[in-house]
């Protein structure tokens, strides 16, 4: 639009420079007075004040179009980050219910050991076993559990 505008600006100065110069011929011959020359002239330099003006809207769309697309290569580059943001979320999300299945396997087999644990003192608690003199006391333990058995 910039362009067209631009390009209607300038063919109005080319009509109005064309003009200007057949008056001064005409005005050398005395065919029209000096009022029509100087109305002329001044509508030639209306006529390029209006290129003028159009060249600096073009210039300034121009600009306003090289911001605008700034902010589209900006924002798409933003956009690649937050994919990439998003997927890194997925895997760790991916990562935590790993985590979460072996800790639960893991927490089944301290259980398991405890398990075995209470059933090892459980068997030990009953087994009746004479000590020679002066035997050192057996000494157990498991985890945070731990065991001493003195012989009498």
């Amino acid at each position: 639009m910039a362009r067209a505008a631009l390009s209607q600006r300038e063919a109005e100065l080319k009509l109005a420079l064309l003009r200007y110069n057949r008056m001064k011929g005409w005005r050398t011959q005395g065919a029209i007075c000096q009022q029509d020359l100087d109305t002329s002239a001044g509508d030639s330099d209306v006529a390029e004040l209006a290129r003028a003006s159009a060249v600096d809207a073009l210039r300034q769309g121009e600009s306003q179009v090289q911001v605008a697309e700034q902010g589209v290569h900006e924002a798409q580059a933003q956009l690649i980050r937050l994919h990439a943001s998003l997927e890194q979320a997925r895997a760790e999300s991916v990562q935590t219910v790993v985590y979460k299945h072996q800790y639960a396997v893991s927490q089944s087999s301290i259980d398991e050991a405890k398990a075995q644990l209470d059933s090892a003192l459980l068997q030990l608690s009953y087994t009746n076993q004479s000590a020679k003199p002066n035997a050192s006391p057996l000494m157990f333990s498991a985890g945070a559990y731990r065991l001493q058995i003195t012989f009498i």
